[in-house]
């Protein structure tokens, strides 16, 4: 009875204002639009970003490692063979024999002089 006697007012006030409508309509619809349109921003532009920066950090650690194993490690290898190869010369010099070094000296200021009256 009270439905026929309030009429549209009844069926209003039955749909609590239509507030469910009105909120799946704008509120909720929004939310699922903004949620849809960050996961793609995350999905293209964040993902993106992460896999291009850990992508290039492979390939500066691949260039830097190349430079390590052949330029440093080839430098500071180069000069332990230049100073092996050093000592061994030495090595052979120094026989601990004063008549050896005696022979050196000897030797070594005939090779002054003969310097010293060509120049």
């Amino acid at each position: 009875k009270m439905q026929a006697n309030m009429g549209g007012a009844y069926r209003v006030l039955q749909g609590q204002y239509f507030f469910d409508e009105l909120y799946a309509a704008t509120i909720y619809r929004f939310t699922l639009w903004w949620a849809w349109l960050m996961a793609a921003f995350d999905r293209v532009i964040i993902d993106g970003i992460v896999n291009g920066t850990g992508y290039l950090t492979r390939i500066v650690s691949s260039v830097s490692g190349t430079f390590d194993k052949y330029v440093v490690d080839g430098a500071v290898n180069g000069v332990a063979t230049v100073l092996q190869g050093a000592g061994e010369g030495f090595r052979r010099i120094q026989t601990g024999r004063v008549q050896t070094y005696l022979a050196y000296t000897v030797a070594s200021v005939l090779v002054l002089i003969l310097i010293y009256r060509v120049l």
